[in-house]
């Protein structure tokens, strides 16, 4: 629905337009009501996908002023794949772990090629295999957000062969502790991956 005009919210709320207009702009920013010229501000659809990208809009502009920085992004990463390969541990999926080594072998051959656009690609559908496995479409759909918060900076350290190189070997390492059904082993794996990926990024910047 369409909202009334600012001079009529002002009068409601007894402040002025500029006030109305500041505040109108902070709506339209988390995603909850679009401003069209010559109409007003009207109330987006309340469903999945505005929570979702109003979501998104927020941790971005988090982000970018510096309230949320990559480590508190990356604790995040860290609560969403720790929980998925828990789920794969307790519930192991033979067609997931296939998917994931399929994963890992594309990433290593085109790390080989040194087509690191491809290796991203198949370095970002690894992670997000893994979360994928928790049958969430939620979950899986705020991961994929936060994969984007991380492009640029896993773009950064990933057009260097060593540390690319490095991250083929601790997915393959994940790959075979999920068929040993290893839990400690994955999770140390994990924990080390991210933190040297804070440690390669610091470094790059």
């Amino acid at each position: 629905e369409r909202l009334p005009s600012e001079e009529q919210l002002a009068a409601q709320m007894q402040v002025g337009r500029r006030s109305v207009r500041e505040a109108l702009k902070v709506l339209e920013t988390k995603g909850l009501v679009e401003i069209q010229m010559g109409i007003g501000a009207i109330v987006k659809r309340n469903n999945l996908d505005s929570f979702l990208d109003a979501l998104a809009r927020n941790v971005r502009s988090y982000v970018s002023i510096k309230i949320a920085d990559l480590e508190h992004v990356m604790e995040l990463r860290k609560l969403l794949e720790g929980a998925a390969i828990e789920h794969l541990i307790a519930q192991p999926d033979p067609n997931k772990l296939d998917q994931l080594a399929a994963a890992v072998f594309q990433q290593r051959k085109a790390l080989e090629n040194q087509d690191f656009q491809r290796y991203q690609e198949r370095h970002h559908e690894f992670h997000k295999g893994i979360v994928d496995a928790l049958n969430n479409p939620l979950i899986s759909m705020i991961y994929r957000q936060v994969l984007i918060l991380m492009r640029a900076s896993m773009e950064t350290t990933g057009s260097n062969p060593d540390i690319s190189l490095r991250a083929v070997e601790d997915h393959a390492q994940m790959v075979d502790a999920l068929k040993r059904e290893d839990l400690t082993a994955l999770q140390q794996i994990l924990e080390r991956h991210l933190v040297n990926f804070i440690e390669d990024v610091t470094k790059h910047l």
